[in-house]
């Protein structure tokens, strides 16, 4: 039988999973655009601010996640992995 606990637990883990889907999504949009500057060979600062803040912003997220324990931050990190290989996907269709 499946108790109270065993769903608060399994929900945790599917908003950890999603929330770190989410953050990996906009980690990878900002990579893209961070390369994208950089290539453009404008003013350099504007990147360098990106790139601050994406790292900062995902270790936030990561830090956040590890307060509610091992299995959040394990989902938050498969969710980021998902979208990281969304990503991957994205660039090769659109280089090929």
């Amino acid at each position: 039988m499946i108790d109270q606990v065993t769903v608060q637990t399994a929900v945790e883990l599917l908003v950890a999973g999603i929330a770190g889907f989410g953050l990996g999504r906009l980690y990878f949009i900002a990579v893209r655009r961070t390369a994208e500057l950089y290539g453009s060979a404008r003013d350099w600062r504007l990147p360098v601010v990106l790139t601050a803040g994406r790292v900062l912003a995902a270790a936030a997220g990561f830090a956040l996640a590890a307060q509610f324990g091992a299995g959040p931050l394990l989902a938050a990190f498969l969710g980021f992995l998902a979208a990281r290989r969304l990503a991957l996907r994205g660039a090769r269709e659109e280089a090929a």
